[in-house]
């Protein structure tokens, strides 16, 4: 079975259902996936914007933190990081910009000066906990300043939330508009050079989910009589996941590409050991 097919249906699916507030109208449900609280057209809430809402002091924090804590936990013992795969709107758009990437290849000469500079820098920490520490910040932050920190400075927010309501009129651009647009091109230039840099190394909501897969009733799993680790499935994977040697990695994103990558038939997407595809 070709999973790409079902997994950019997928991702459009999910796409067009986040626009549709503006007919549906609020709802009080959560998104699965990263979503901006701020956009007009918005019918559910960003696990990420909840999770800010419920540190601000004035507001009813422990049902809203329950509330997120149960539906994360209820999606990630499921579905693990699934959603980062086939229903985030930003990964559709991460994975956009990576295939359009030679078009821009006047950024080429930018990108291999930045890697030199990056080498000579003393050592820093994996980049993929940097998700972890953002994750760590907005609940700090919010609770600090008994306001939304992350929402006014997310680069997603700018693409569902500024862009939409600047469309709409009415909207005057502050400050924060113009950080969002800067972080923004920031992130644009990152899935220019890395794929899926932001789902990597910046999304909080993947850092939520992460540990989910550990657990997850759904996951990737490897025959290892059928596997020859010609390492076909690593290439194709955009979280730069080393499937045959991980087991249930945080970073996999459930995505399939390793599956249609692969062709002795050694992996495959199941749930509950039972093969789905």
């Amino acid at each position: 079975m070709n999973v790409r097919g079902l997994r950019i249906a997928s991702q459009i699916f999910f796409f067009m259902l986040s626009w549709m507030g503006i007919v549906i109208g609020m709802t009080g449900l959560i998104y699965p996936y990263f979503f901006c609280v701020a956009c007009p057209y918005a019918f559910a809430a960003c696990p990420i914007g909840m999770l800010e809402w419920a540190f601000i002091p004035v507001y009813n924090a422990l049902i809203i933190l329950l509330y997120l804590i149960s539906f994360i936990l209820l999606m990630g013992v499921i579905f693990g990081r699934a959603f980062c795969g086939w229903a985030c709107p930003v990964g559709l758009i991460m994975d956009i910009m990576y295939r359009i990437r030679p078009f821009f290849f006047f950024l080429s000469p930018l990108y291999k000066k930045g890697l030199r500079i990056a080498e000579k820098m003393p050592s820093i920490p994996n980049p993929k906990y940097y998700k972890y520490m953002i994750l760590i910040l907005i609940p700090v932050t919010s609770f600090i300043g008994h306001k939304m920190a992350f929402t006014r400075i997310d680069p997603v927010g700018f693409i569902f939330a500024s862009i939409p309501q600047t469309v709409i009129g009415g909207y005057r651009p502050t400050v924060w508009y113009w950080v969002k647009l800067f972080l923004f091109l920031l992130v644009m230039a990152g899935a220019l050079s890395v794929r899926r840099s932001f789902c990597r190394f910046v999304c909080p909501l993947g850092a939520l989910y992460a540990p989910m897969n550990k657990i997850s009733m759904t996951r990737i799993t490897v025959d290892e009589n059928k596997c020859v680790r010609c390492m076909m499935c690593r290439k194709a994977c955009p979280m730069g996941v080393n499937i045959p040697e991980s087991k249930r990695s945080a970073e996999c994103i459930l995505c399939g590409r390793c599956v249609d990558a692969c062709n002795f038939d050694a992996i495959h997407i199941t749930f509950l050991d039972k093969r789905v595809i």
